[in-house]
């Protein structure tokens, strides 16, 4: 059985348009070339990561002359190329495509769609357990082939986001939180199975550390990665993060559902190698320690998975961003699975996750979600309504 390929390609510091047009052609050259993966015809939808309304040198949105790079090797072969894409939930795609650039892309002859302006059919996903039908835009259902281009970066709820978890943006907007309330890292998994990339070229010229996908910190990394497996380029991913691909939970439930490998005896690296390039990456949590709250205690149950605990890193440091620490003061935060509720006032005590449903009981604040989104465990906590957190920070950040 052939092995799947990763070819992981230098860029120069702070490279200029043509050095990285030549650096993604030689990451898909050397996994075969984009005539591998595109014929004369095709329709390809080239799909970025374009969660909020930052710029890509902040390390969270993809730079569009990756992008671009990418669907002009698309045009070489004869093909259709439309880069499209959904911001986070409740955000506005089109101030997205604003801010990070790609709306001057159309005028330049380039089709960018935004997904939520478009119908959405259901689609049945086999063997499923959490999504087992899923609405998706229609275009991206029509399409011959898909192109990911993730940014490497980590992530507050799931530890790093990648090629798979960049999928997500491929669905419906409601269908975002349905995941998050029936099982994120499973759904990830799932809805890979029908949204698979033939090719990932991963945007690695500026990561993202700490409390990423949005709160983190920028990392130059001056990197170009491309594979044929969505799988074994997110466990690459995470080797040059420092991070085990065993602790992102989604890697190993997409291999399972024959997705791709994540076994390196099984991936062909070319071009760099791992040891050549890692560097670890801040996780989440690192950020929060330095963040005091008087009688504030967050407790985790002994059987809480990443997704509540990181959710709790990245809710502290939400709250932390819009003023709203003061709502902690003197309450205790219980998430994920925990046997016995303490015995202290209910009205200081918040529960989160869908692991703790089975304690809450009248008077109790609680969280649903597994994991929960941060504006629902800010609404538990201050006891007011929340905008999703994309919608609040872009606002922020165009200011």
């Amino acid at each position: 059985m052939a092995k799947s390929r990763v070819a992981i390609i230098r860029t120069p510091e702070k490279p200029v348009e043509e050095e990285i047009r030549e650096k993604v052609r030689e990451a898909i050259e050397a996994i075969g070339g984009m005539k591998r993966f595109v014929k004369p015809g095709n329709l390809v939808i080239v799909k970025p990561n374009l969660v909020i309304s930052m710029t890509s040198d902040t390390g969270a949105t993809t730079d569009l002359r990756v992008s671009k790079a990418v669907v002009d090797l698309v045009r070489e072969q004869g093909a259709r190329a439309i880069i499209a894409e959904s911001c986070g939930t409740g955000g506005d795609t089109e101030k997205v495509f604003r801010t990070t650039g790609y709306d001057k892309l159309r005028d330049r002859g380039y089709e960018v769609v935004d997904f939520k302006k478009i119908q959405n059919v259901e689609v049945p996903i086999p063997n499923a357990h959490v999504v087992e039908k899923v609405m998706v835009p229609e275009l991206i259902r029509q399409a011959d082939v898909i192109i990911n281009i993730p940014k490497i970066k980590t992530h507050d709820q799931l530890g790093m986001s990648g090629a798979l978890k960049n999928m997500k943006g491929g669905l419906a907007e409601k269908e975002k939180n349905r995941l998050h309330k029936e099982g994120l890292s499973q759904g990830i998994a799932e809805i890979n199975v029908i949204l698979r990339p033939a090719l990932t070229v991963v945007d690695g010229i500026i990561g993202q550390e700490g409390l990423g996908p949005v709160f983190g910190e920028p990392v130059q990394m001056n990197l170009i990665i491309a594979g044929d497996d969505p799988v074994a380029v997110d466990t690459v991913l995470c080797h040059i993060m420092e991070i085990d691909p065993i602790d992102v939970p989604y890697i190993k439930l997409a291999e399972e559902k024959g997705i791709g490998t994540m076994r390196m005896d099984k991936i062909d690296l070319i071009g760099k190698k791992i040891n050549e390039v890692k560097r670890r990456f801040k996780m989440p949590e690192e950020d929060i320690k330095k963040i005091q709250i008087p009688g504030f205690q967050l407790v985790f149950g002994e059987k809480s998975c990443t997704g509540c605990r990181n959710t709790m890193y990245s809710v502290i440091k939400d709250m932390d961003t819009k003023g709203l620490l003061e709502h902690l003061k003197g309450l205790t935060v219980l998430a994920g699975e925990i046997e016995k509720l303490p015995q202290i006032d209910k009205r200081s005590l918040v529960l989160v996750g869908a692991c703790a449903a089975k304690n809450k009981e009248e008077g109790i604040r609680y969280a649903p979600g597994c994991p929960p989104r941060n504006y629902w465990v800010i609404e538990a906590v201050t006891g007011a309504p929340q905008q999703a957190r994309t919608s609040d920070f872009r606002q922020k950040s165009e200011k």
